[in-house]
């Protein structure tokens, strides 16, 4: 069976440029989401057969007919910078996106989710009311760092050097440089 070797380049093309290389921003861009894709990771993935598995989650469960989702993550995960991944770095994330003075176009996706931590690896997610696609929501959306980000205030969160230069993911790439206009 053939696997892929550990390290080596990865060069990414595409059209438009990234600009914010940072999940809490990077639907609103093509470019942004292709990158993010390859260096964040999600609680939940969708394989190649379009279903939805675990990616740093080891496991999950529906509950109460579709309004609580129970997520316990993986242990001993790790960010590129080898800090451990935790459920601060996911209560923190959703708390971003939720928060409209972030200005994130996946707000709407999180309004009326309560977050509620269950333990250092358990946490749910209670909504308001059933909404099917909610899986996909946790697939779709990728966990950031909090110990990177904690201390930026949200005026300041499109503009500093972790949106493109220092990118801090969990995924199994990592950027190490961006170059504009170059084909």
């Amino acid at each position: 069976i053939k696997v892929p070797a550990r390290g080596g380049v990865l060069k990414e093309g595409g059209v438009g440029q990234p600009h914010l290389i940072n999940p809490i921003y990077s639907s609103a861009n093509d470019a942004d989401q292709d990158l993010v894709e390859l260096t964040f990771n999600g609680l939940l993935k969708f394989n190649l057969n379009n279903e939805i598995i675990p990616d740093l989650a080891e496991s999950y469960k529906v509950e109460n007919n579709g309004r609580v989702y129970e997520v316990t993550l993986k242990k001993n995960i790790l960010w590129q910078d080898k800090q451990p991944i935790t459920i601060e770095d996911v209560i923190y994330t959703i708390k971003v996106i939720q928060d409209p003075s972030y200005k994130s176009p996946l707000r709407l996706k999180w309004t009326g989710v309560e977050i509620q931590k269950e333990n250092e690896r358990t946490i749910k997610f209670i909504l308001e009311k059933p909404f099917p696609s909610f899986l996909e929501t946790l697939a779709t959306t990728k966990i950031i760092p909090k110990h990177v980000w904690q201390n930026i205030p949200s005026e300041n969160f499109p503009l500093v050097e972790y949106n493109l230069q220092k990118v801090v993911g969990s995924g199994p790439y990592q950027i190490e440089e961006v170059v504009f206009g170059q084909i």
